[in-house]
């Protein structure tokens, strides 16, 4: 695993939130492409993290924003705590409304591949959860 910055102040600002860690942890919502583009660059995140064993990795997730960069496509999930030895970001699930058809094929067929928890799947709303 590749070392992670851990200027927490800048990881909050880039994600838009100010944390407020209740069990070592914050989540987040509506984290765009240019978001999650600024978390890589700035090495905030394991592009090979994933939530669970079933779940996409980060990287499998930014290949699908970046193939769509025009749809609104946000990802969810949290951040831990640099006081914590498990520091990182989690991305728990992928939210869409999108008409794309292009996208919502590659966005279940994401879901064929990694089962999730939580899907909604339909014309104008996709959404996904991995606990």
């Amino acid at each position: 695993m590749p070392e992670l910055n851990r200027d927490d102040a800048l990881r909050q600002s880039i994600i838009g939130i100010t944390a407020v860690y209740g069990g070592g942890i914050c989540h987040f919502e509506n984290l765009t492409l240019t978001m999650l583009n600024k978390l890589i660059e700035n090495r905030f995140v394991d592009l090979d993290d994933k939530q669970n064993y079933n779940a996409p990795t980060i990287r499998e997730y930014w290949e699908l924003l970046k193939k769509y960069p025009d749809e609104p496509i946000t990802l969810h999930g949290y951040i831990v705590s640099p006081e914590r030895d498990d520091y990182r970001i989690s991305i728990e699930g992928l939210k869409g409304e999108s008409r794309n058809t292009d996208f919502i094929r590659d966005f279940r067929a994401l879901c064929v591949r990694h089962p999730c928890g939580e899907i909604i799947i339909s014309c104008n709303y996709q959404y996904c959860w991995y606990d």
